[in-house]
Order: structure tokens, then C-alpha cells, then sequence
């Protein structure tokens, strides 16, 4: 069952995302940011919230043993939900692959991607997040910081339908979305259809 929520990505957006996410009562909330500075900022203003894992900022071959192990020990492995909220294609593929984050995931577990990377990106991290039985929402997001502040975004979803129907993984979208649209189990269709939005 899943109960435990990491959030990968504190930057405009996915700082105030975050935010709201600590604030919900019984959530215990780890997070992570390539900013040690950003990082420290973000849990020092929510008490609540955890490192997401014992390890430099910027995970390496070397130490992504160590922090993975550091993951495992938390989540012992079990299924959570991975929020990821980067600033692009290169970024989300490079989690994807490398981070320990994601390395500790249980079988059953969900990545909800809120970032904006392309069709091709989103099937090319669903393809390889499957092949361990772990499960990919796309969920970019539309709107500015503030409407994450104040939860008002639009986010267009598409990918794991039975993912995307748990009641722990709508309850963390609606959490900074007013709008959840879902446009169907095809990876990457959400993707399409924020970029088809944005050119109108």
C-alpha cells in the first residue's frame, strides 16, 4: 500500500509544490535538490520534512551505492510514491538511471514526473522504470509559482492508469492541482497534450 512520499526537484515550481505537500497532517515527506543551499532552505522552513537520502547533493558512481543503502534503510524498500519535479529531458532521465531515489524503490511503486521533458522522454523513463515493476505518471504541470503556492495549477496526466487511480497518488496531485485532466495510459500523452495547449 502506498504511504511514503520523496520529492525529487525543489526549484520554482517544485519548491512551493513540496510546501504543500509538508504541510499535509500524517505525511512524512523526504526531499532532495541538486542545491545543498536550496535543500537546507526547504527543511529548515518545514521542520516536518527529511533528507531524502545520507549522501552528497549530486549523486556519483561512487557514492550511489552508499546513499542508495542510506534510501533502503528508510523505505526498506517498500512501495512509495517519487515526485519529481526537474528542470528538464536530461535532468528526469538522469534520475531515472541514477539517482539513489529512485534505485531504493520497491516493486509497485510510483515516480509521478511533474516535469516538462517531451513524448520520447517520458516513454524512454517508463520503459526503463517498468522493466523493475515500478510505475510512471507524467503529470506536467501548467501554471505560474504562484498558482503552485496556492494549489491552483492544472495538471494534465497520462501513463499508469492503475497508477494514476490509486487514491494516495490523486490525493497528492490534487494537493497542488485544482484540475487533474488525465489523457490516457499512453506514455508521454500528457506531454502532447501540455505542448498542443501551450502553442494555442
Amino acid at each position: 500500500m502506498l504511504s511514503r512520499v520523496s520529492f525529487v526537484g525543489l526549484g520554482s515550481m517544485g519548491y512551493p509544490m513540496a510546501s504543500r505537500l509538508a504541510r499535509q497532517a500524517g505525511l512524512l515527506l523526504h526531499v532532495h535538490d541538486a542545491n545543498p543551499a536550496t535543500l537546507a532552505r526547504f527543511l529548515q522552513a518545514h521542520p516536518t520534512a527529511r533528507p531524502a537520502f545520507d549522501g552528497p547533493p549530486v549523486p556519483t558512481a561512487a557514492s550511489t551505492t552508499a546513499s542508495t543503502a542510506a534510501v533502503t534503510r528508510r523505505g526498506d524498500g517498500e512501495p512509495h510514491v517519487v515526485v519529481l519535479s526537474l528542470p528538464g529531458a536530461d535532468e528526469v532521465e538522469d534520475a531515472i538511471r541514477r539517482s539513489p531515489v529512485i534505485a531504493s524503490l520497491g516493486e509497485g511503486s510510483v515516480v509521478v514526473d511533474t516535469s516538462t521533458v517531451g513524448p520520447a522522454c517520458a516513454a524512454a523513463c517508463s520503459a526503463l522504470l517498468s522493466q523493475r515493476r515500478v510505475r510512471l505518471v507524467n503529470a506536467p504541470v501548467t501554471g505560474e509559482a504562484s498558482r503552485a503556492a496556492d494549489g491552483t495549477l492544472t495538471v494534465i496526466a497520462s501513463g499508469s492508469a492503475d497508477a494514476f487511480r490509486e487514491p494516495f497518488v490523486a490525493s497528492l496531485l490534487a494537493t497542488f492541482g485544482s484540475k487533474v485532466v488525465w489523457a490516457g495510459d499512453r506514455p508521454g500523452a500528457a506531454q502532447l497534450a501540455k505542448a498542443i495547449n501551450n502553442a494555442l
